[in-house]
């Protein structure tokens, strides 16, 4: 996070940023009343995509709530509109059931042991990576099949905790998977207890509209669209 202060000592302004992966998110970027129209604002904002940029970011996002005016200035400071992509959001609800998996399937968290055969098994995943670093996802799971000629992932869930609030930002399923809709679902359930424990209680997750399969899966998971807010991102590489 980030504040601007004036020669005494006195906070002028602050940028609260969160990051997973390649990407970060702008939770909160505020200017004291009384320093307004001295193009604080602009200044903090740079500061922070500065920093950002230096630290294998690729991409910056910010959601606005719909009516907000804040969203000129968004688009003045190099954001655009995704209007591609859509934003769910969930409460983890008080108790998280296990996911219903058949006897041979088995979740587990990504992690460095796992990560070639994830790569091996889901080629779009090793896609995805290879431009986007995941390792501090730590809430990201794979979806693993146990049979007596070894083991095949079959899904993969990048995901991450920020604060208060988790983020789901992609969901990969083998087409072998027999149920692809309850793969889906049970690797977001995953996510859900394992966020719990960390203290998280509310969901965030921003698929492209084009994408059928995940959206289905989330609503079926309790997620909700807020089709009110406003998607901006700007890319730094």
């Amino acid at each position: 996070s980030f504040v601007i202060s004036d020669g005494s000592g006195a906070i002028l302004g602050a940028a609260i940023v969160g990051r997973r992966g390649h990407r970060a998110t702008l939770a909160h970027v505020g200017v004291d009343g009384s320093a307004r129209h001295r193009y604080l604002g602009k200044e903090l904002v740079r500061t922070v995509v500065d920093a950002l940029a230096g630290t294998g970011i690729h991409v910056v996002h910010v959601v606005v709530t719909e009516g907000n005016p804040a969203v000129h200035f968004w688009r003045k400071v190099g954001f655009h509109d995704r209007e591609d992509k859509r934003t769910f959001e969930a409460d983890i609800p008080d108790h998280v059931d296990a996911p219903e998996l058949p006897r041979d399937v088995v979740i587990e968290r990504l992690s460095q042991d796992n990560l070639e055969q994830a790569f091996r098994d889901l080629p779009e995943l090793a896609t995805y990576a290879a431009t986007r670093p995941i390792s501090d996802c730590t809430d990201s799971h794979l979806l693993i099949r146990r049979g007596d000629d070894g083991e095949r992932v079959l899904g993969c869930i990048i995901a991450g905790g920020l604060g208060v609030r988790g983020n789901i930002l992609r969901i990969f399923v083998s087409p072998d998977v027999a149920d692809p809709h309850d793969a889906r679902v049970a690797l977001i359930e995953s996510v859900f207890r394992d966020l719990s424990d960390e203290g998280i209680y509310r969901v965030h997750a921003f698929p492209k509209r084009s994408d059928e399969a995940t959206i289905e899966a989330l609503e079926s998971a309790g997620f909700r669209p807020i089709d009110r807010e406003t998607y901006l991102e700007r890319r730094l590489q």
